[in-house]
């Protein structure tokens, strides 16, 4: 099969350079080329290792970045009608860390758990509420030759740094949103040993001074930053849920995962484990059993395959990846399941629908079936007062357009039941606080889902989070934005700052003097295991000045992000967005860009060009 020409590789595919799983890459974004008309490509290798490669040595693979909604292209009818992906389904092909050419292939995700429990981003719920994960802090027990073991709390801040037992240096990258910089097996040292590690909690033995290098044998979430933005109760009402919401951190025992957003697919160098029964998972560990370590599997490989419903109202159903192209649109394009209104007719009057002999004129509003994009014709279902289908018509698409009244909803998206109006049923909560067991309303998934459908009468199907599906009307539901963690982060400090100022105790703004928002610091003079429970509870208005948040609750995630030699002084200034964030937009090149990190600490702005020499 002939390589790829360099327009048909997209930021985030699978491409593959020879002939085995070795020659294997993820295209990712490459901060010293701007522009997407490139010869070289920057790939990460399932051994994170960074290569570059001219284009025309490039086959595309796989595209599990692709995502429901998503408008794309046939890449063989570059010419040709457009569509929509429906549906997504990824195996992966699974290999150990030091064995890349000896594969497990053909796993379901579904059987997996990432070494952190939680991505940066996912969709979490507790009782009521809808919130996305901003900030996860991470415990890490180290264990040494002498089968002492001990656990480093809150382990970015701490700055613990990956010995480099390969050799690869600086030329070593890992997708930060979906990993963590630790994983089990892998060896580990401080800048400070010895303060380090002696400050850390022993669950076996005790510190000594040649405790200098250990190996990671086990990573865990203590904490988790919440950012609240839905509720079933007020939807998305961004003042409601803020003034109901619990506090923003929380134990991550006490959340349950929905659902990971669109840009944390599955890809090539992913940790992971295979999930164990629960039996296995609750019994009680001893300390001396963390001297068995479980190493986790690499992704070596992903098989991607996906429905898509064309502009012409045909489906096909599990299609490889590789046989679509993302492919930008503009709002005027229609597709299947698009609410439309008829145009103003040219004699009417623009101001007031009003024809010259003082009748009314009342657009029609329907729904498009199918549309032939050869000669620029639409069937559209059209509806009477009542919103009930009352004829099939075909009609020129210059005669219609998008009907504004309607928010639009697509494949994919994520959406809030609307109660009815004075609606009692399921009062709110008493907000959970510490560690307290959620009540029965904490399972209740019913009232979020997700679009699995768009129908010809106007109705959308809702699979809801209890697996129940129903078909409902677009009034009734309420779409809930992507908004990249990065941005949420910036609010939530953005909140911290005003209410430090305006509230906060004259101790507490001296405590705080040198916190600076876009370089977090080390934090290791805080004292307790877990610093986030000090951060300010930023969606507790009423009692804020109770808390007091410290410096680096965990290292901030975007951009490219040293991590191993820099002092924290020396972090970047997060940016961002992937989807939408209120006013600001981004493209999702740009977000993929920050769920790349350089796992030994080099600015891969000015260094990225290197990697290669």
């Amino acid at each position: 099969m002939a390589a790829a020409a360099s327009h048909d590789v997209d930021l985030g595919d699978l491409v593959s350079f020879g002939r085995t799983l070795l020659h294997h890459g993820l295209v990712i974004a490459d901060a010293d080329h701007d522009s997407a008309d490139v010869d070289t490509f920057k790939l990460l290798l399932a051994d994170n290792t960074v290569v570059y490669k001219n284009a025309g040595d490039l086959r595309v693979v796989d595209r599990s970045h692709l995502r429901p909604g998503e408008v794309v292209g046939s890449v063989s009818d570059d010419d040709g009608q457009l569509g929509i992906v429906t549906g997504i389904t990824t195996v992966l092909d699974l290999a150990k860390h030091d064995a890349v050419t000896h594969v497990i292939t053909g796993v379901s995700p579904s059987t997996l758990r990432r070494v952190r429990s939680f991505n940066l981003c996912d969709f979490v719920v507790s009782g009521p509420w809808l919130g996305q994960v901003v900030e996860v802090s991470i415990d890490v027990h180290v264990l040494f030759n002498d089968g002492a073991v001990c656990r480093v709390s809150n382990a970015d801040s701490k700055k613990l740094q990956l010995v480099d037992d390969t050799g690869a240096g600086s030329n070593t990258m890992y997708r930060h949103q979906m990993n963590t910089l630790f994983n089990p097996g892998e060896h580990v040292t401080a800048p400070d040993p010895c303060s380090v590690f002696k400050a850390a909690r022993w669950l076996n033995g005790s510190w000594n001074p040649d405790h200098q290098i250990g190996t990671v044998s086990k990573v865990e979430m203590s904490g988790v930053l919440v950012y609240w933005i839905a509720s079933m109760h007020h939807g998305t009402d961004k003042g409601l849920v803020k003034a109901s919401a619990p506090s923003a951190y929380q134990n991550p025992d006490d959340l349950t995962f929905f659902c990971a957003t669109s840009n944390c697919r599955w890809g090539v160098a992913d940790r992971c484990f295979f999930r164990k029964d629960n039996a296995a998972h609750d019994e009680c560990e001893t300390p001396t059993a963390q001297a068995k370590v479980e190493i986790p599997m690499v992704v070596a490989n992903t098989r991607t395959s996906v429905d898509v419903l064309w502009q012409d109202g045909t489906r096909q159903h599990g299609i490889s990846s590789t046989t679509v192209i993302p492919f930008q649109v503009v709002d005027e394009d229609l597709f299947p399941g698009d609410h439309v209104v008829g145009v103003l007719p040219i004699d009417a009057s623009v101001n007031n629908y009003v024809f010259a002999d003082g009748t009314e004129f009342k657009r029609p509003v329907g729904v498009i079936r199918s549309l032939h994009y050869e000669d620029r014709t639409a069937c559209v279902s059209w509806f009477n007062e009542a919103r009930e289908v009352e004829c099939e018509d075909t009609v020129t698409v210059y005669a219609l357009k998008k009907d504004s009244s309607y928010l639009p909803v697509d494949y994919g998206d994520i959406v809030i039941r609307l109660l009815p109006s004075g609606s009692t049923s399921g009062e709110i909560a008493p907000l959970l606080q510490g560690n307290k067991k959620k009540s029965v309303v904490a399972a209740d998934l019913s009232w979020v889902g997700h679009v699995v459908d768009l129908l010809n009468d106007g109705h959308v199907q809702v699979k809801w989070g209890d697996g129940s599906m129903s078909m409902v009307l677009p009034h009734e539901i309420v779409v809930v934005e992507e908004v990249h963690y990065s941005d949420l982060l910036d609010e939530m400090d953005n909140w911290v700052v005003v209410d430090n100022i305006v509230d906060a105790p004259e101790e507490l703004a001296t405590a705080n003097t040198d916190h600076d928002l876009g370089n977090p610091t080390d934090d290791s003079g805080v004292e307790g295991d877990h610093p986030a429970m000090k951060r300010i509870s930023l969606l507790g208005l009423a009692t804020q000045s109770l808390l007091q948040m410290t410096d680096g609750v965990v290292a901030r995630c975007k951009g490219y992000m040293p991590l191993s030699s820099s002092t924290s002084s020396e972090l970047p200034v997060p940016t961002y967005d992937e989807s939408t964030s209120g006013d600001t937009a981004e493209t999702i090149d740009a977000a993929m860009t920050r769920n790349i990190v350089d796992v030994n600490g080099h600015d891969l702005a000015e260094e990225g060009a290197k990697a290669d020499n």
